[in-house]
């Protein structure tokens, strides 16, 4: 019997399989196929427009900017009908930004159309560069963003670049009152923001902290350094591998000096290696005067807590005592883990109380 039931149900799922699908689905498919192949070329044009740029020493133009992109699409339909700046209703290109609440301080419209071509990505880049307003748009330096509208119809393609300075809508925003945008679902946001309020820490970027980005050796002596109030140091660096134009030259020269840092051996300081968690509380601990920890053990409640090197436990048990250093998940003090530069700016408020 169950054989037989078995066999009954595999047949009707043969027979099921066989069944053509609807045609609704089917359609559906088949766009979003379209949809999909229009994407990965629009997605080409933008790195091979980038490259162009960049061989002109121009910025990068940004294409995350979805009301720009609905305008793009916009226009490159209305080029099948009328293939001009002129929009098919007699007014300007640029009336296209009304329709996606866009008010751009500068703009610019590329359009192409071609067929029977087997690289239409080629071809079209390889036309707009030829042409010198073309080519204007896209090396042109006041541009910051790009939206790129490819429409197809029985194999004729239709391109429409539409460049814009302006509000993004869709761009992050700063975490106040800082200008970092990548830091307002960071669970470190806080600390990160204190730190900058100090004038302990800057940003990778203009906008942004990377607040998991691995700490290096000649970050944090450069932070412990405004931290002291970037004191004199009068010493020579012994190290061969900090050059005096480094922004933490002075920063390395005081901490060496005063004790807070040491080499890695045969004249090197590596400022480009990360700091472990121990080596950061060390750092610390050596900043602060060396205070003794009530609690030799402190460690030891942590489930990695025999991991941390020898060298480092007194400064791990004051770090742990103090607050400065706390565990992660699975009760676990990962002392040889690296640290960020949103656990540095966590540890550094939690010192300075």
């Amino acid at each position: 019997m169950k054989r037989r039931i078995f066999s009954l149900f595999l047949t009707l799922c043969l027979l099921l399989a066989a069944l053509p699908l609807p045609a609704a689905f089917a359609q559906e498919t088949a766009s979003q196929t379209v949809r999909t192949a229009l994407s990965q070329k629009a997605q080409r044009m933008l790195g091979l427009v980038n490259n162009e740029r960049k061989k002109a020493g121009v910025p990068a133009l940004t294409a995350n900017n979805s009301a720009l992109q609905r305008a793009a699409d916009i226009r490159a339909k209305e080029i099948e009908a009328l293939f001009s700046h002129t929009r098919p209703s007699g007014e300007s290109c640029f009336t296209v930004f009304n329709e996606v609440a866009l008010f751009p301080l500068a703009a610019g419209e590329n359009i192409a159309y071609n067929y029977g071509y087997p690289d239409t990505v080629a071809i079209t880049i390889e036309g707009w560069m030829n042409s010198p307003g073309h080519r204007a748009n896209i090396l042109d330096p006041d541009f910051q963003q790009i939206g790129i509208g490819l429409y197809e119809n029985s194999g004729h393609y239709y391109w429409v670049q539409l460049f814009y300075t302006g509000e993004n809508p869709d761009a992050p925003k700063p975490y106040p009152p800082t200008p970092f945008v990548d830091i307002g679902k960071h669970w470190g946001r806080d600390a990160i923001c204190w730190a900058w309020e100090q004038g302990l820490f800057s940003g990778t970027t203009e906008d942004r902290f990377s607040p998991n980005k691995k700490l290096e050796r000649g970050m944090l002596s450069q932070v412990l350094y405004r931290m002291a109030g970037e004191p004199l140091s009068f010493g020579a660096s012994p190290f061969s591998d900090v050059s005096s134009k480094a922004y933490y030259y002075d920063a390395v020269r005081w901490a060496f000096e005063n004790g807070i840092v040491d080499g890695v051996g045969n004249d090197r300081f590596n400022p480009k290696g990360p700091i472990t968690r121990e080596q950061l509380a060390v750092m610390l601990h050596r900043y602060a005067g060396l205070p003794e920890a009530a609690d030799p053990e402190a460690f030891a409640s942590f489930s990695d807590g025999g991991q941390v090197s020898g060298w480092a436990r007194s400064a791990i048990n004051w770090a742990v005592e103090e607050g400065i250093l706390n565990g992660k998940s699975g009760n676990r003090l990962d002392p040889k883990g690296n640290a960020t530069r949103a656990e540095a700016a966590t540890m550094l408020q939690r010192f300075a109380g």
